[in-house]
């Protein structure tokens, strides 16, 4: 997640980058989840696809915002929504891009239910939905509600992974594990600033191993 108060100076653009690719993995995640779903009609290969068109979509708001806010066309864009402020921008980016993401993040945690039920879906996005609009700091509540979705996903996918010692499995365990450590930083770390830009690295490492988890399975 990016915000421009914990982001360097000279990352802005990289990271503008990063989270494109974000977007474009996100997406081809969705259309590979969905693929498996048609082909054997597991439910949580749909509850995959769908996360992640959420994720994706999450990634294309926080790209699209960013690009606004960094690029020569900040005046222009303020003067025609009337904002008078790049900080305000920036937050009403953010709040879509939180609202996205934990709703993806949300469908990901309903996989490790294993539960068809409609409203158990819908008490994992309404609940931190409410806490996020209700909290006076939204990125440490943002940040809060991930990192404990993260881990209960990793903790799932890691328990998969010792019950069937299947490589493929292994690859989606590091992966989210990875994402866990790239949303918990907020609480553990001092300089911020820095861990933002590892966080990054983090989470190309984690989609390129999701990428390569579709890429076995298919090469079967």
């Amino acid at each position: 997640m990016t915000n421009i108060y914990l982001s360097p100076s000279w990352f802005y653009m990289y990271s503008i980058i990063f989270e494109a690719f974000f977007a474009v993995a996100a997406v081809l995640l969705t259309w590979l989840s969905f693929k498996v779903y048609k082909v054997i009609g597991e439910k949580n290969a749909l509850y995959f696809s769908c996360a992640f068109i959420f994720i994706a979509a999450s990634y294309i708001v926080q790209t699209i915002s960013n690009i606004f806010i960094f690029s020569k066309l900040n005046e222009s864009i303020c003067r025609f929504v009337k904002i008078s402020s790049i900080a305000v921008f920036d937050a009403v980016g953010s709040y879509i891009h939180i609202f996205l993401m934990i709703v993806g993040l949300s469908f990901l945690f309903f996989i490790t239910l294993k539960t068809s039920k409609l409203r158990t879906l819908l008490a994992l996005i309404a609940l931190p939905v409410a806490a996020f609009v209700l909290s006076r700091n939204y990125l440490a509540t943002y940040y809060l509600i991930s990192s404990i979705y993260l881990a209960f996903v990793s903790w799932y996918y890691i328990g998969n992974y010792l019950e069937k010692k299947d490589v493929k499995v292994l690859l989606v365990s590091i992966a989210f594990f990875l994402l866990f450590l790239g949303n918990a930083h907020y609480f553990i770390i001092v300089n911020h600033q820095v861990f933002y830009v590892i966080s990054h690295f983090l989470e190309l490492a984690a989609y390129i191993m999701i990428l390569a988890n579709f890429y076995l399975v298919f090469k079967r």
